[in-house]
């Protein structure tokens, strides 16, 4: 049932409100506030969290595995309507919808408030599996972040190419960065030229859309620092979007549309995964 925070809302934009949209959310953030209070109070103390967002349980305890041997702490969290996470030894849980009550969250919507809740944050997709030596390059790009940096995935031409990875496929930041896209509203959010912050004389076309999208805007036009991630989309285990909508959940068309024995095997990483383990009730 609907909570009643929301119940004024009509369906589209309820709906929309997790997958991180500035066009859902407009400029008040209501119950949001007290929500990203509860995030920081459940990652206090935590320097170098990596968010491991479950929609698979079998890649989400992988993704743990190989986070927590790069010397990060995973926190694990995840969409309200995927499997629930195993939280594994030393990985921490983050109920990001304890508060929020809302039908689906996606990997993107905690990361937007990174300067209210941790000293810095790094993230990835859901269906996204590295090996160890991606993981090295990964993590030595975000372990080298200054204060006031971003990392994303960029390639050349990066800018309105719809075709290349999402600049949030694999991506960091820290909190002085995020306190500025904030300031700016360039926002790891989709739409962001409808943030609540931003005043730049910028037409919204269909490229402000996708997730990210702000962060390259806050480094081209606020000289917003973005080291470059370049990343190996091997075990990138995803599906077109038309394939499975409707028909089946995220996760079963991660298993479906992927031999992900093979994608483990052919990463290296085969000690990581435990194909068979029940996930946590």
């Amino acid at each position: 049932m609907r909570p009643e925070v929301w119940k004024d809302l009509d369906t589209d934009r309820y709906e929309r409100l997790g997958t991180g949209s500035w066009d859902a959310w407009g400029p008040e953030l209501g119950p949001l506030e007290d929500a990203i209070e509860d995030w920081k109070q459940q990652l206090a103390g935590i320097d170098k969290p990596w968010l491991c967002w479950c929609v698979s349980d079998r890649f989400c305890r992988i993704q743990q595995r190989i986070v927590a041997e790069f010397g990060w702490t995973p926190v694990v969290s995840g969409d309200p309507r995927a499997e629930s996470p195993t939280v594994l030894p030393g990985s921490v849980p983050l109920d990001v919808n304890r508060l929020l009550k809302l039908p689906t969250i996606w990997h993107v919507f905690v990361p937007e408030f990174t300067y209210a809740i941790a000293p810095r944050l790094a993230f990835w997709h859901a269906d996204l599996l590295v090996s160890r030596r991606h993981m090295e390059y990964l993590v030595r790009i975000i372990d080298n972040l200054k204060e006031g940096e971003s990392a994303a995935c960029r390639h050349r031409g990066w800018w309105l190419n719809t075709t290349q990875a999402c600049p949030a496929l694999v991506a960091a930041t820290t909190r002085e960065a995020s306190r500025d896209q904030w300031r700016c509203g360039c926002s790891w959010w989709r739409w962001f030229s409808k943030h609540p912050n931003f005043r730049d004389d910028y037409a919204c076309n269909e490229h402000t859309w996708d997730t990210g999208r702000g962060i390259w805007y806050w480094a081209r036009n606020h000289d917003g620092p973005v080291k470059r991630i370049v990343p190996d989309e091997t075990g990138h285990c995803r599906m077109p979007w038309q394939k499975w909508k409707g028909r089946m959940s995220k996760a079963e068309s991660m298993i479906a549309d992927n031999d992900v024995d093979a994608v483990v095997r052919k990463l290296g990483i085969e000690d990581l995964d435990d194909r068979d383990l029940p996930a946590s009730p």
